[in-house]
């Protein structure tokens, strides 16, 4: 084939592919279009509507576009349903709602879901609710807020007409929220006329007409009859319940007279039903038959026995297939999971195995990185606590054969001048240098005695105190020091502690002797849960410790406790005084 002809022939199958694709293209547009169809003109024009979604199904199907054949089917079913011809109606509907569910379609999904079990309510209320619940549940985890204003709509309908009206106000109050911050002008007198029937029911008839009126409008400005003809009935209704039969007549005939040539017959039966009992309360039998006539020809043409069975097949065979659908979902869910366990299995049994052998190869490392750490602290420890040994032996070497001795020295040779110097200031003065020597000398010798209690108990301190208790009863009259140990375990403070408490404790009897008057000092060790606890008690005169400016001694005293790692507490009253040193 020459080659010139090949590609005229390949570009003329191009164009024709293009052309193809935009004239399926095109009537997509179209069939989106129809289907846009507004609800006023399908519940207003049902037999015209049945004609155009029929249509649009089939060109839909023709170009294999799932989706618009859908959507047409749920307005079909919508069409059908308002023409009466419930069979049909069912059949749409289901067939819809197959297609939404393969598409994964949730918005769509809801909404037929929705309106299915809606036209559902008079026929098994329970399965509405059921389908309706299931729509309502869809919506809201979605979040299909415009969708949802409808559902909870028709949700209350179904409440109230299952007795509940708590609930049908709640939902038809939820709706006309959302729809007016949605601005929808199309559902908003749908609301007002749900919540207007409830309060007619409650007897507020004055509430149900201001809702009417405020429906009305909103209904003004709709494209077909269907919501003018639904408030005149609501009106009726209202007018009967009123008491007021005349008006309620005539307004029932109003609707039968303006729209009973449009197809609604539902509200057409309703009407005549309706006439038939204002007819016979008002003892008009012959009326009540007449209209009692037209209700059951209309009702009998559109509910026979036929078409009730015919939808029940309809709804049991959707039942069926779904439940197949759902086991075969159900076990091909079960497989994968099954699947996904043994893999899941396998990897925790790897992740398991690795765990175990990296937790024992880290634990034998960080077991044996804390036993070298712990080796070289002590080593540590036993070379620092060394070396303090030595320098304090060596300080104390040199505090006791150094300074002791010179002290000594100074003593002694104060004691011979004062022996040759018998008389005068120069005498005493003598005296008193030789005596402040000899209190240096002690002192120094119990901080060379502290100094060397590294690793000697708290009983050692107990006997050193009882050099002091010996010093003040055998010195001083009046006044008499006991000391109490009632510690039966080890405590071993250290030195600086030790030095520290002795030091406390000096200072406590010092203040005593000087300024409390006390006959008797008691200082005592209690045992305490983890630790000890120094009182030193008198009953001397006492003090305000608010008001008594506090010396260096009590200063001393508490700074010598804290530094020491315990806790002050001073207690004084016309009674005596108590100081407590606690360490826990």
């Amino acid at each position: 084939m020459d080659n010139s002809i090949r590609k005229f022939l390949v570009s003329q199958f191009f164009i024709y592919l293009i052309v193809s694709v935009v004239s399926a293209q095109d009537i997509r547009k179209e069939i989106d279009s129809v289907n846009a169809t507004s609800h006023d003109f399908i519940v207003s024009n049902s037999e015209e509507s049945i004609q155009l979604f029929r249509q649009n199904s089939e060109f839909a199907e023709s170009i294999g576009y799932s989706y618009g054949k859908a959507k047409s089917l749920e307005n079909l079913g919508k069409a059908y349903y308002i023409a009466g011809e419930y069979d049909k109606s069912t059949e749409s509907y289901l067939e819809a709602i197959k297609i939404y569910t393969v598409l994964n379609s949730h918005s769509d999904l809801a909404t037929a879901y929705g309106e299915f079990g809606y036209q559902l309510k008079r026929r098994n209320l329970p399965k509405a609710m059921t389908y309706m619940r299931l729509a309502i549940r869809i919506g809201e985890e979605y979040n299909f807020r415009r969708e949802l204003t409808a559902l909870y709509d028709n949700y209350g309908v179904l409440q109230e007409m299952n007795d509940d009206t708590d609930s049908a106000r709640y939902y038809y109050q939820k709706a006309l929220d959302m729809k007016y911050e949605l601005k929808d002008t199309i559902g908003i007198p749908y609301s007002l006329n749900n919540l207007a029937g409830i309060s007619a029911m409650e007897g507020d008839y004055n509430k149900a007409l201001d809702y009417i009126r405020l429906s009305d409008k909103f209904r003004a400005n709709e494209e077909g009859d269907f919501g003018r003809m639904e408030n005149l009935l609501l009106y009726a209704n209202i007018y009967y319940l009123m008491g007021d039969s005349r008006k309620a007549i005539e307004t029932y005939k109003e609707c039968l007279k303006n729209y009973g040539n449009q197809g609604f017959s539902f509200h057409i039966r309703y009407s005549y039903e309706q006439l038939t009992f204002i007819y016979e309360e008002l003892g008009d039998y012959k009326n009540a038959f007449l209209n009692q006539k037209k209700y059951y020809s209309i009702k009998d043409s559109v509910l026979n026995f036929e078409t009730t069975s015919r939808i029940a097949e309809l709804e049991v065979a959707y039942d069926t297939e779904k439940k197949d659908r759902q086991i075969a979902e159900k076990e091909l869910e079960i497989k994968q999971r099954r699947i996904q366990l043994l893999l899941m299995a396998a990897v925790v049994i790897i992740l398991i195995i690795a765990s175990v052998w990296i937790y024992r190869s880290q634990k034998h490392k960080r077991e044996r990185m804390r036993k070298e750490l712990e080796f070289r602290n002590r080593l540590s420890k036993m070379e620092l606590e060394k070396k303090m040994s030595d320098e304090k032996i060596r300080i104390s070497r040199e505090l006791h054969d150094n300074i002791g001795s010179h002290l000594t020295f100074i003593v002694s040779s104060m004691d011979n001048l004062t022996f040759l110097q018998k008389e005068g200031k120069v005498y005493n003065k003598l005296i008193g240098l030789s005596q402040y020597g000899r209190n240096t000398l002690k002192e120094l010798r119990n901080t060379i005695w502290a100094m060397k209690q590294d690793d000697t108990d708290l009983s050692n301190l107990i006997l050193k105190l009882g050099e002091l208790k010996q010093q003040v009863n055998e010195n001083l009259t009046g006044l008499h020091l006991e000391i109490k140990n009632e510690i039966k375990r080890e405590i071993f403070p250290g030195s600086a502690k030790m030095l520290n408490l002795y030091r406390i404790i000096q200072e406590a009897v010092q203040n005593v002797i000087k300024y409390a008057e006390a006959e008797n000092v008691e200082i005592s060790f209690t045992e305490k849960h983890s630790g000890f606890e120094l009182r030193i008690t008198d009953d001397g005169k006492g003090f305000s410790p608010d008001k008594v400016k506090r010396g260096n001694g009590l200063r001393n005293m508490k700074s010598r406790c804290e530094e020491s790692g315990g806790k002050f507490e001073l207690r004084s009253d016309f009674s005596g005084t108590e100081i407590i040193c606690t360490f826990s």
